[in-house]
């Protein structure tokens, strides 16, 4: 009868060890162990194959601005996607680089190289041709990221709100 209790015990306790263990191990999927300080927000480079593999890895969407030396319109572009980028801080890291077109093929007529947005999950939307919006570049972003910020969750409850005027003519009765 003794050597039963123990048994039950010991049968008991790995079965509350083991559910504990897995409890630690479902946790730790959800920390971040990416240092994500140590990827500047502005990158003024025109990124490698690898950086931008490494860059994608922590989860960051990459705003590519490598557009030609005498591009005087870019300079402006990039203002914007500066402060777009710096706006979301952790999740977007913004490559904006002047390079010497004139030994390459793939320039646009604008004198881009790269204007795209590219996510982690292999998502690339173009961004030449479009007028740059902060509220274009916000919309983009969020249909495209991995990794959703407070922000675009909540313009996905905002955008789902009922109009004001709808709202405000609705008479309610409490019982």
């Amino acid at each position: 009868m003794m050597k039963e209790r123990m048994a039950a015990l010991v049968i008991g306790g790995l079965m509350l060890f083991s559910v504990a263990g897995y409890a630690i191990m479902g946790i730790g999927r959800f920390v971040d162990n990416a240092p994500r300080n140590e990827i500047p927000t502005v990158m003024n480079k025109y990124l490698s194959s690898d950086e931008l593999l490494s860059i994608l890895r922590t989860g960051r969407v990459v705003i590519r601005s490598v557009h030609s030396s005498d591009c005087r319109e870019c300079a402006s572009r990039d203002a914007s996607l500066e402060v777009f980028a710096r706006g979301f801080q952790g999740y977007v890291v913004l490559e904006k680089a002047s390079i010497d077109t004139s030994n390459m093929t793939d320039v646009s007529d604008s004198g881009y190289v790269k204007f795209q947005m590219v996510s982690p999950t292999g998502d690339i939307a173009e961004l030449e041709g479009k007028e740059i919006t902060q509220n274009m570049l916000t919309d983009i972003f969020c249909d495209i990221t991995a990794v959703q910020p407070k922000e675009c969750l909540l313009r996905d409850i905002a955008k789902n709100q009922p109009a004001n005027n709808q709202s405000s003519n609705k008479t309610y009765q409490t019982g």
